[in-house]
């Protein structure tokens, strides 16, 4: 009997140990795929940077050096490379730290003169020294190569990437070629190595046949391997990158990985000699103990370090189970908090870890069964919740919001945390859970950029609605140099006499193959991304030529007013671009008129006072635009010394049947007045309104009652025919 249960527990020792192998093979292979996927997409999104800085470099009426170094500086300053620059066809390179050197005896070069985009294996730096990484891609001009784009990294641009810690931090990873040469390593790789393949020097070959893991890497396979050399074993796991002939080898001690079950091979062996019930006892702490180390082992490769929640790998394989299992609907929902940079530049990592933790632990207490939550990357979260529908939904989400700003702060200020919800129904079966996250990142950028805690469900039109912004987006800056933004002018008239006392200028994007694209479906977007500040350059250059033209050809010019888009405020000096334009055309000051929005004034009271003696020093007017459409304060107004305040027409739309808001309109119109403020009505459209606002005393009316915004040479019309005509204008 005795022997009997020996060589039970031995089998089941041996089948154990057998069993965490081939979990370890499991996890180590997972984790290495994914690091080879993320290499990959890290090269390959640089790599289409590369070709689009090459192609707008190329596409340049002429190809000018000197210029294309000017712009790869700029480009340099926000990407953390130790260089850029450009190799002609002779080889010598001119590169944005101001070097010019040999460079015709690269590989790289001479593949990218083949018309190739490709990034090199680790080199020898040719200034300086020190290890690199060079991403090359051919410069095009007139359907010719020209010149090579290169672009050098750092080696430790990559190996980021690759330090992931897993296995208690005792795991590290390799990137070498298929003759095993390492190129890279991950911070806590031993750099005593030059090739992989020394792991295997030493070892017996009927446990590690060397020619296998070269034929692996020679057809493009991936392995696992055991490698036992002197006294220490490893595990070595590899995957192919697709790039070039990478591989990435993911190394873990054997030790480490057997360490939570050696104690338990051990104890059992001892055991050998107790009695069945000992036996039975033992039998089942061994199943205990294997379901602890199991979990163990599970954590180390799939929960988040900072909240101890699951990560976004865990969060995947559980929610496609569920998927898989369950047929019932779920909402996946992706979500962060808004300016979370702010909580760590301002309080510190410790306070933002700290609202991460808390984050989390929100999350994980407000989970019912069948439901998920993960942490994905930085301030991100995402959920796999119980789906009824979107009011009950929204309830929910609601809720958690009010317990996470509700965290105490200790030792720092008080802060609000903002949230910025993406959400997807399961409603496509078909779609796995990775799809169904990117749909809800869609979702939730779509409402990115609010300043509240906001919700978005995706939905087929939001998917058509991003490509649509995206392929403008593509084509803004080619639409900026073609001249596609054209300027229209609406007229403003004196309320009293009906003759023109200026016009608005108003953007509009005339589209070679679309025609004219409505200002609502690329002015935000341009706010979003930034573009808006080119924009209004270009549209306030263009109105400063044509009152330039104007004058010389003796025409009298009339104001012409602008607007002009909050982000001009973070730049405190952006008035000096102004200024150089306007001198550019010798155009006087007082004919240009700057609007800024209602809200911007009063969010930026300090500021705007600051920017109002600038714009007055220059000689400029600035107009508060929309007054009436936020909760402005008179009070605050007569602070602020704005020359032109422009009533919105919701401010008096109402004014035909509700005597309060006469009364109301009225008053802050001659308010407005005994302050020498000129007050603007626009979006005047009845002549009932335009009555009104005659009675009233405002000054100056526009709308599509009196004229609609037209293109320059009808504008220009008009002021020829009413400054040869003694009649007013219709």
């Amino acid at each position: 009997m005795i022997v009997l249960i020996i060589m039970v527990i031995v089998n089941y020792t041996q089948q154990l140990d057998r069993t965490f192998e081939e979990e370890a093979h499991t996890y180590l292979n997972e984790i290495s795929r994914q690091a080879a996927t993320f290499l990959h997409k890290q090269i390959t999104a640089e790599m289409q940077s590369m070709r689009d800085l090459a192609n707008y470099i190329g596409d340049q009426q002429d190809f000018d050096l000197e210029s294309a170094l000017d712009h790869l500086r700029n480009v340099n300053k926000y990407n953390g490379l130790k260089r850029m620059g450009i190799i002609v066809r002779d080889g010598t390179a001119y590169t944005t730290d101001d070097q010019t050197f040999y460079l015709g005896d690269r590989e790289y070069f001479n593949q990218a003169l083949q018309g190739k985009d490709i990034v090199s294996d680790t080199l020898i730096d040719k200034i300086g020294g020190g290890q690199i990484n060079v991403c090359a891609s051919p410069i095009y001009h007139d359907g010719r190569i020209v010149a090579v784009l290169f672009a050098t990294h750092r080696i430790e641009t990559y190996e980021q990437t690759l330090s992931v810690t897993f296995f208690g931090g005792q795991g590290y990873a390799y990137v070498a070629n298929t003759q095993g040469d390492i190129m890279l390593c991950s911070s806590g790789a031993p750099r005593g190595y030059q090739n992989v393949l020394e792991f295997y020097r030493g070892a017996q070959e009927s446990e590690n046949p060397f020619g296998d893991v070269v034929n692996d890497m020679q057809s493009g396979e991936n392995g696992f391997r055991l490698v036992k050399t002197g006294r220490e074993e490893k595990y070595i796991c590899y995957n192919p990158v697709d790039i070039n002939d990478w591989y990435v080898f993911f190394v873990t001690p054997q030790s480490v990985v057997s360490s939570k079950t050696s104690g338990i091979m051990n104890y059992t062996m001892i055991m050998c000699g107790c009695i069945v019930v000992a036996f039975i006892l033992l039998f089942l702490v061994n199943i205990r103990n294997e379901s602890r180390s199991r979990a163990r082992l599970a954590n180390l490769a799939y929960s988040d370090p900072v909240t101890g929640i699951r990560n976004l790998a865990k969060f995947r394989l559980d929610a496609q189970k569920l998927l898989d299992k369950a047929h019932e609907p779920y909402a996946v929902i992706q979500f962060d908090v808004d300016k979370f940079k702010y909580i760590n530049d301002v309080f510190g990592y410790s306070e933002g870890n700290r609202t991460l933790r808390h984050i989390a632990h929100v999350l994980s207490t407000h989970m019912e069964p069948g439901e998920l939550c993960a942490r994905s990357t930085n301030d991100h979260f995402v959920l796999m919740l119980h789906y009824q529908d979107d009011d009950s939904l929204l309830v929910r989400l609601y809720r958690l919001c009010e317990k996470i700003c509700a965290q105490e702060h200790e030792g720092v200020a008080p802060f609000t945390l903002l949230l910025t919800f993406g959400i997807y129904r399961t409603t496509d079966e078909l779609l796995d859970i990775v799809a169904m996250l990117d749909r809800a990142s869609i979702a939730q950028k779509s409402k990115k950029g609010f300043h509240q805690t906001s919700f978005a469900f995706y939905n087929e039109e939001l998917r058509q609605q991003m490509i649509k912004e995206k392929n403008l987006e593509n084509e803004m800056t080619a639409a900026m140099q073609h001249h596609e933004f054209v300027v229209y002018y609406q007229p403003k008239y004196y309320i009293n006499s009906l003759k023109l006392a200026g016009s608005e200028a108003l953007v509009r994007w005339n589209h070679p193959e679309r025609g004219l694209i409505p200002p609502g479906d690329f002015v935000p977007l341009f706010e979003k991304n930034g573009f808006i500040v080119e924009v209004d350059l270009y549209v306030f250059e263009s109105v400063c030529q044509t009152i330039r033209r104007w004058l010389d050809e003796g025409l009298s010019p009339l104001p012409v007013s602008v607007n002009i888009s909050r982000l001009h405020l973070h730049n405190p000096n952006f008035l000096e671009e102004f200024v150089a334009i306007l001198k550019k055309y010798e155009v006087p000051a007082n004919l240009l008129e700057f609007e800024l929005t209602e809200s911007v004034v009063f969010d930026n009271v300090e500021l705007l006072i600051h920017l109002l003696h600038q714009l007055h020093r220059s000689g400029f007017l600035l107009s508060m635009d929309d007054f009436g459409t936020g909760y402005s304060s008179l009070n605050m107004l007569k602070d602020i010394p704005v020359d032109v305040l422009k009533l919105d027409r919701a401010f008096f739309e109402e004014t035909d049947n509700d005597g309060r808001s006469r009364h109301i309109v009225t008053s802050v119109v001659a308010l407005m007045r005994s302050l020498g403020i000129k007050v603007v009505a626009e979006g005047v459209e009845t002549a009932s309104q335009l009555s009104f606002l005659k009675s009233i005393q405002c000054d100056i009316a526009q709308g599509y009652y009196l004229a609609r915004p037209m293109p320059l040479e009808d504008f220009e019309a008009l002021i020829r025919k009413e400054q040869h005509s003694s009649d007013p204008p219709q």
